[in-house]
């Protein structure tokens, strides 16, 4: 099982190298809590789904790591503002949907990882890193900024999916993107563009679902 070290190795990773970033964020972050405390080396406790879910946040974040306590906070008080379905893979088109729209479930069902419609963006993340299948390579969760404010979208395949489809590609699965935003937020007419994005892809974060339950992440 992983240890706050073994998230901070995913997080140097992910972040191109930066032992340094990723030494601050870790830093900051347990002592503001967000990861578990305790013990150290051996007698350091076991991360959760929770501590992973944090990490996966921190490193999409690219501000100062004083402030990536205040970003976690954030990211959990983004709400869902649409909903995107491929049912039968990207390349047939999706249909978009504004969240609070009528979600016909059988046409559209929500991804296996999903029990329920995730309240927020960190709810959303943790679903992933909790659900029974390992994230796919494809998938993908990223966070922007811009004039409009912060936003986290959330790609994923279900493989577990039925798809009428002739084509025979790895992108021919059922796809689902959902993204959040500030609670009320609409678009304004005189402000957008997304200024920065930071991505995980699927690779990414399987390598950290796996870290979390003591698998190696090359197996089937």
């Amino acid at each position: 099982m992983a240890k706050l070290a073994d998230l901070k190795k995913w997080m140097t990773q992910t972040l191109r190298g930066d032992d340094a970033r990723a030494r601050s964020l870790v830093q900051v972050g347990r002592k503001g809590g967000a990861f578990a405390t305790g013990g150290r080396g051996k007698g350091s406790p076991e991360m959760k789904s929770s501590d992973a879910t944090n990490a996966l946040i921190l490193s999409l974040y690219d501000g100062p790591p004083t402030k990536c306590v205040a970003v976690i906070e954030e990211v959990a008080s983004l709400t869902p503002f649409s909903v995107e379905v491929a049912p039968n893979g990207p390349r047939e088109g999706g249909i978009l949907i504004l969240y609070g729209s009528d979600i016909d479930e059988q046409a559209f069902p929500r991804p296996a990882c999903f029990e329920v419609w995730p309240e927020n963006a960190w709810t959303a993340i943790a679903a992933v890193l909790c659900a029974e299948d390992r994230p796919y390579h494809l998938d993908c969760i990223s966070y922007s900024l811009s004039d409009w404010g912060p936003e986290i979208s959330l790609t994923i395949h279900d493989l577990t999916k039925d798809v009428e489809t002739d084509l025979e590609s790895e992108t021919d699965f059922f796809q689902f993107t959902v993204s959040y935003r500030p609670p009320g937020f609409t678009p304004g007419a005189q402000t957008g563009g997304k200024h920065t994005t930071h991505s995980l892809s699927g690779d990414q974060i399987a390598r950290l679902y796996c870290l979390i339950r003591g698998i190696d992440p090359e197996a089937d």
